[in-house]
């Protein structure tokens, strides 16, 4: 009777014992699927995030090519739109304020707004100008001003266009009649945006306006230095020649959405 006992509690033992083994290896079959699900689809967001990423930088680097072209295009407009799933684009009004002076004398003091993409999905992303070379005067005709960079905005991901930069370019000799001379002829210009209405999410279209030209001429009798100050920090000099004729040229471009 005893070796039967023994031999059916030997029996139960093991059953249970089997049972006790199959539900864990089955719970770790299932622990294991989900964590590799989790990991899967946490990779593609990842790279979903990305690609939108990619093409939202595209978007911003046309948008800046419009702003500069319809700025000097009074009344004229164009648009780009934004395919925004895994983030969103702030209109950041008058975030920016920039001080131009000649000699000590300010010659320009306005704000101006820029326009920023942050995504909702943490990656690494190096933060560098993909247009432009950051604020600054720049002597070159051709130089970019209407910057975009790569950042990142409280750890997430971001892309950023600004209007931080001023042109200044030699555009020869002019002999001026009254003075009996010739100066050499100096054009000072810079791009502000302005923010006009913005509405909806997701989906948008942004447009820039040509809004106008804002103009002055100032006369340089001797050597002279530009300055730039962007929100109260000086960032940049650079010297002109004299005698010179400078023209100072604000052109003023309205960023909205349609």
């Amino acid at each position: 009777m005893r070796d039967l006992k023994a031999h059916f509690g030997s029996n139960v033992s093991e059953g249970v014992s089997e049972v006790i083994g199959n539900l864990v290896i089955a719970s770790t079959i299932i622990l294991i699927t989900i964590i590799s699900t989790s990991v899967a689809m946490n990779f593609m967001e990842i790279q979903a995030a990305q690609a939108e990423f990619e093409g939202i930088k595209d978007s911003m680097l046309i948008l800046a090519d419009i702003i500069e072209e319809v700025g000097s295009r009074v009344y004229s407009s164009g648009y780009v739109k934004f395919n925004c799933r895994y983030g969103r684009v702030d209109f950041l009004k008058d975030d920016t304020h920039i001080e131009v002076f000649l000699n000590s004398s300010k010659i320009v003091d306005v704000y101006t707004s820029s326009l920023r993409y942050t995504c909702g999905v943490r990656f690494s992303v190096s933060e560098e100008y993909v247009r432009g070379e950051g604020s600054g005067i720049f002597m070159d005709e051709f130089s970019h001003l209407v910057t975009v960079k790569l950042a990142s905005t409280s750890g997430f991901p971001s892309i950023i266009l600004r209007g931080g930069c001023v042109r200044v370019v030699d555009k020869g000799e002019l002999y001026l009649r009254s003075r009996g001379f010739n100066v050499t002829v100096y054009e000072l210009v810079l791009v502000r945006v302005k923010v006009g209405l913005t509405v909806g999410s997701d989906s948008i279209n942004v447009k820039a306006y040509g809004k106008g030209v804002t103009l002055n001429t100032l006369f340089i009798e001797k050597p002279s230095s530009i300055e730039l100050f962007i929100d109260g920090l000086k960032v940049d000099c650079k010297s002109i020649t004299a005698p010179a004729v400078l023209n100072v040229a604000i052109v003023e471009v309205e960023i909205s959405t349609v």
